[in-house]
C-alpha cells in the first residue's frame, strides 16, 4: 500500500506522461476487447443455444459439382434411420403474404419440422411445438410466430393462441410463439423469423422430387454417446444405401456431416481472426511505446533511485515500486478501454459494410471481461519491463557523480523497444497494403455484365393471381410488360433463379448426342435461370453470338436456350454451338441453343474463377412447363435498368406491382452494386479495419521515436556543446543526431519485412492476385515508414539546432525588446506582447 500511494503521487505530479500512457494503452487494450467480443460472437460461440458443440450440419456433395450441396426431403426423410443423431430437423426459409383487415405484409419466416426446435433445444416461450400429427400431408394448418413479430404486430397478448392469419391465402391456427433467438442460421440469409409452418405440409412437386433440393437445410443433435466421427461413417453408409435404392439421384453424391458454428461462420472466420492477431500486434506497439517512455523516465529518475539505493533502499523494493507504477497505469488503461469497447463494437457493427450472422450476438460478456483481466495483467508485465531495465548496477553507479541530465545516455533498451514498434508497424502496414492491393485488383475485374443503374427486388404475389402454370406464364409477361413501361426504365426482366452474387440455382443438363450418364454424378452442370427477353439488356449482358429471347419463345414454339461462353467452350470447345441440343431434366424436349453471352461473375469477383459450377444456362420463362412453374412462384425475383434515383425505381416498382396485384408485395430489394459488395465484404471488411490500426501504430511507432530521439538529444547536450567547440558546423549536429535515430528505424525496417511475409501468408485467403511477398506492398510501406520517422527524427534534431546557446544562434539572435510597463499593476502578468498592445491601443 505504501508503494501504491507513493505511484499513485509521482503519476499525479506527471500528469502529462500519465495521460499519454493511459490513452495508449487505451487503445491498444479497448481494441482487442472489442475485436475479441467478435471473435467470441463469430469464431468461438456463435450458436446461442444449449450444448451448441453436439449441433451438425448436413450437406450432399456430388463429386463432378462439387461444394456443399442441400438434401432433398424425401433423402432426408430416409436420413432420420440414423442412431448416431438424437434428432434430425429440416427447414428451407420461405417468404410469406400474411393478410389482415384486408392489408398485406411481407414477412419472411421458415418451413421446418417437427423435430426443429427439438434439434435447437429451444421451446416456445407459450404455447407448443409442431407435433408429428402437424407435419404430414393435408393436416390442418397451424403456424407457430416469432417472438419479434408477436411484439411488434399482436403487443405480446396472451390470448395469441388459437387466433387465425392468411398465410399465402389459406387461413393457418397459431399453437405457439418461438424465441427471438432461434434465428436462421447461415450467414448469407439475413432474415427474421417472423412466421413458422411445417414443412411436412408443403405439396409443391419439386420439393418432393427427390433429385432437387429446394433450398432446404438439414441439421442434426448428436447423441450423447455418439461423436462426430461416428455420425460420419453411419451417413456415409445411408448414402451408399440410398445410391443403391435410388441411383438416378444419389450415384456419386456424398453426404458430409460438419458442426453447425463452422457453417454460421462461414467466409468470416478468417477476416476476423487476422483482425484479432492486428489487435495483438497493435496492443504490442503500444506496450512498446509505454515501455519506451516509461524507460526513459526511469532513466531521468537514476539520480533519485542511486540516493534511495545509498540510503539503504533494496533493489527488490525499487523493484516492486516501478511495477506498482506501471500496473497502476495499466490497470486505467484497461478501465479506458474497457469503458469504450462497447462502444465501439456498436459503433463498428451499425457503420462496418458487413452483416454478422444474424444468429451471432457480440457483446462484452464474462468470457471477454475474463480475457480482457489477462491481457491487462499480461501487458503489466510487458509494460514493466522498460523502466526495470534502469535499474541494473551500472546504469545507477554513475548516478550520484551526476546530475541527472547530464552525460550521455544510449540505453540499449531504448533503441531495443523503437526496434520493435517499427518491426511490428511494418507487419500492420504490409498486411493493410496487401488487402488494399487486393481489393484495388478485384474492383477493375469485369463481372460481365453492367451493373450501375441496376436495381433487383423479389415479388410475392397472391395465390388469386397463381391459380395454374399458365396464369404463372401470363404473370411473368405481364410483369415486363408493365415495368418496362415505366417512366426512367430502359429495360426491365422478371426471373426464376438466383441473382448473380445472390446464391444459386445448379441444374445437370446433357448435351443431345453424347452417350447418356450412367448416374447423376456423370451429368454437365450449370447455373439456371429463366428470364425474359430484356434479361440481357437490362443487365448490360453482351451478345456474342446468334440471338437472345424473344416474344414468340412461348409454349405454341420449340423450347430454347441462351448459353454462357463458359457452357460453350466446355461442351462444343471450339465448334459452333447454335443449333446443338440440351436436355433439362425439367423439361421433355431437348433446348435448342439460339444464343451465346457472356460469362458472368456469378459466384462473385473473387470466387468466380475457382467456381466448381461456372456454366451458366437460361431459358425464357414464357417456356417454363407446367412441371416447373408452380415451383417458381416463391422466388420470382426482377431485374429493371432506370436512369431514375434508387427510392425513385423502388417506389414506382412497388407501385406498378401493387396496381398489378393488390395482394403482391415487393421486398428484398436494392441496387445490384449491393451484390458486389456483399461478394467482398469480409475483405472490405479486413482493409478498412487493418488500415485503421496500421495508421494508429503509424502514429504510435512515429510518437515513440520522436520521444526518444528527444530525450536522447536532451541527454547529449554537452557533448553537441563540445562539437560545436571543436569546429561542428550545424549540419554537422543535424546530420549526426538523424544519422543515430534513422540507423535504428532502418533496422527495425528490416526486421519488420522478414517477419512480414510468413504472417501475410495467414491473410493468403484474403488476397486476390497479390502475393503476400508483393515486392511493391513491401517497398511501399517501408518508404512510408522510413518517410514518417525520418521526420519523427528531424523534428528533435531541428530543436537542437535552434538550441540558443550554439554559437551560430549567439550570432544571429537579435535582443528582445524591453518590455512596456503598464499603468495599472493588475495587468502586470500579461506577457509583453499583450502590454505592447495593450499600450498602444491606449
Amino acid at each position: 500500500m505504501s508503494d501504491l500511494r507513493l505511484a499513485l503521487r509521482s503519476l499525479v505530479k506527471n500528469p502529462g506522461l500519465s495521460a499519454v500512457v493511459v490513452l495508449t494503452l487505451g487503445l491498444g487494450l479497448g481494441a482487442n476487447a472489442a475485436m475479441f467480443s467478435v471473435v467470441d460472437a463469430v469464431v468461438l460461440h456463435p450458436l446461442p443455444f444449449a450444448d451448441a458443440s453436439r449441433l451438425m450440419a448436413l450437406f450432399a456433395n456430388s463429386r463432378r459439382g462439387g461444394g456443399r450441396d442441400a438434401i432433398s426431403y424425401p433423402n432426408y426423410v430416409d436420413l432420420r434411420a440414423s442412431r448416431t443423431f438424437a434428432a434430425l430437423a429440416i427447414w428451407k426459409p420461405e417468404f410469406f403474404n400474411l393478410t389482415e383487415d384486408g392489408r398485406t405484409e411481407q414477412v419472411i419466416g421458415q418451413r421446418i419440422s417437427a423435430d426443429y426446435l427439438t434439434v435447437l433445444a429451444a421451446a416456445p416461450i407459450v404455447g407448443r411445438a409442431f407435433t408429428a400429427e402437424d407435419d404430414r400431408r393435408n393436416a390442418a394448418p397451424v403456424a407457430m410466430i416469432g417472438e419479434g413479430l408477436w411484439t411488434r404486430r399482436f403487443a405480446r397478448t396472451p390470448n395469441i393462441l388459437g387466433q387465425r392469419m392468411v398465410l399465402n391465402g389459406t387461413v393457418h391456427t397459431v399453437v405457439g410463439v418461438v424465441p427471438e433467438r432461434v434465428r436462421i442460421l447461415t450467414p448469407e440469409i439475413a432474415a427474421a423469423n417472423d412466421i413458422f409452418v411445417p414443412i411436412g405440409q408443403y405439396a409443391d412437386p419439386v420439393f418432393l422430387n427427390r433429385g432437387s433440393a429446394n433450398d432446404t437445410n438439414v441439421v442434426g443433435r448428436l447423441s450423447r454417446d455418439a461423436t462426430i466421427d461416428q455420425a460420419r461413417s453411419e451417413v456415409t453408409a445411408l448414402g451408399r444405401s440410398l445410391a443403391q435404392r435410388y441411383p438416378d439421384f444419389n450415384t456419386g453424391v456424398e453426404y458430409e456431416v460438419v458442426p453447425l458454428a463452422e457453417v454460421v461462420a462461414g467466409t468470416l472466420t478468417p477476416a476476423v481472426l487476422a483482425l484479432f492477431g492486428a489487435v495483438g500486434l497493435l496492443l504490442l506497439i503500444a506496450c512498446a511505446n509505454v515501455a519506451n517512455l516509461l524507460l526513459v523516465r526511469a532513466t531521468s529518475r537514476s539520480h533519485e533511485f542511486a540516493v534511495r539505493l545509498a540510503l539503504g533502499a533494496r533493489r527488490e523494493q525499487l523493484l516492486r515500486l516501478v511495477f506498482v507504477e506501471s500496473a497502476v497505469l495499466t490497470l486505467g488503461g484497461g478501465v479506458l478501454g474497457a469503458l469504450a469497447a462497447s462502444r465501439v463494437v456498436r459503433l463498428a457493427l451499425g457503420t462496418l459494410p458487413v452483416s454478422l450472422p444474424p444468429v451471432v450476438n457480440v457483446s462484452i460478456n464474462a468470457t471477454v471481461v475474463a480475457f480482457m483481466a489477462g491481457v491487462v495483467a499480461l501487458t503489466t508485465v510487458l509494460v514493466a519491463v522498460g523502466p526495470m531495465l534502469a535499474l541494473n548496477g551500472r546504469a545507477l553507479a554513475p548516478s550520484l557523480r551526476a546530475t541527472p541530465l547530464t552525460g550521455v545516455s544510449r540505453h540499449r533498451g531504448l533503441q531495443g523497444f523503437v526496434v520493435a514498434q517499427v518491426a511490428l508497424t511494418v507487419v500492420l502496414l504490409a498486411g493493410a497494403g496487401l488487402i488494399v492491393r487486393s481489393l484495388d485488383r478485384l474492383w477493375t475485374l469485369d463481372p460481365g455484365f453492367a451493373p450501375a443503374g441496376v436495381h433487383t427486388f423479389r415479388v410475392s404475389l397472391s395465390r388469386d393471381r397463381t391459380p395454374d402454370p399458365a396464369a404463372i406464364r401470363a404473370v411473368y409477361r405481364q410483369l415486363d410488360e408493365r415495368l418496362g413501361a415505366l417512366p426512367g426504365v430502359q429495360a426491365a426482366s422478371m426471373l426464376f433463379g438466383a441473382l448473380p452474387m445472390a446464391g444459386n440455382t445448379t441444374v445437370g443438363f446433357q448435351v443431345e448426342g453424347e452417350p447418356e450418364p450412367v448416374n447423376r454424378d456423370g451429368r454437365r452442370t450449370a447455373q439456371f435461370n429463366a428470364v425474359g427477353q430484356d434479361y440481357f439488356a437490362a443487365l448490360g449482358i453482351v451478345l456474342l453470338r446468334g440471338r437472345v429471347f424473344v416474344a414468340n419463345d412461348d409454349m405454341s414454339h420449340p423450347t430454347v436456350a441462351v448459353v454462357d461462353e463458359a457452357l460453350a467452350a466446355s461442351a462444343f470447345g471450339d465448334a459452333n454451338p447454335l443449333g446443338r441440343r440440351l436436355r433439362f431434366g425439367g423439361f421433355p424436349s431437348p433446348l435448342e441453343i439460339v444464343g451465346v453471352v457472356r460469362h458472368v461473375a456469378h459466384a462473385g469477383l473473387d470466387g468466380d474463377v475457382g467456381a466448381t459450377v461456372r456454366a451458366q444456362l437460361y431459358i425464357p420463362h414464357g417456356q417454363l412447363n407446367d412441371f416447373l412453374a408452380p415451383a417458381t412462384v416463391g422466388a420470382i425475383g426482377g431485374i429493371v435498368r432506370s436512369a431514375s434515383t434508387p427510392a425513385a425505381t423502388v417506389a414506382a416498382v412497388t407501385e406498378a406491382v401493387a396496381s398489378f396485384d393488390g395482394g403482391a408485395t415487393v421486398h428484398d430489394d436494392g441496387p445490384m452494386v449491393g451484390h458486389i459488395n456483399r461478394s467482398l465484404a469480409p475483405r472490405r471488411l479486413a482493409m478498412m479495419l487493418l488500415s485503421t490500426f496500421a495508421g494508429a501504430a503509424l502514429l504510435l511507432a512515429a510518437l515513440g521515436i520522436y520521444g526518444v530521439v528527444s530525450f536522447a538529444t536532451a541527454r547529449r547536450t554537452r557533448e553537441i556543446g563540445l562539437r560545436t567547440a571543436l569546429g561542428a558546423t550545424p549540419l554537422d549536429v543535424m546530420r549526426l543526431i538523424l544519422r543515430d535515430g534513422q540507423r535504428t528505424v532502418l533496422f527495425g525496417i528490416v526486421l519488420g519485412l522478414v517477419v512480414a511475409v510468413p504472417a501475410a501468408r495467414s491473410l493468403t485467403t484474403l488476397l486476390y492476385g497479390v502475393s503476400p511477398s508483393d515486392p511493391l506492398t513491401l517497398a511501399s510501406v517501408s518508404l512510408l515508414l522510413f518517410g514518417v520517422t525520418a521526420l519523427a527524427c528531424w523534428l528533435p534534431a531541428w530543436r537542437a539546432f535552434r538550441a540558443p546557446w550554439l554559437p551560430w544562434q549567439r550570432a544571429t539572435r537579435r535582443p528582445r525588446p524591453a518590455c512596456r510597463p503598464l499603468p495599472s499593476p493588475r495587468a502586470a502578468w500579461l506577457p509583453c506582447s499583450a502590454r505592447a498592445v495593450w499600450s498602444d491601443w491606449r
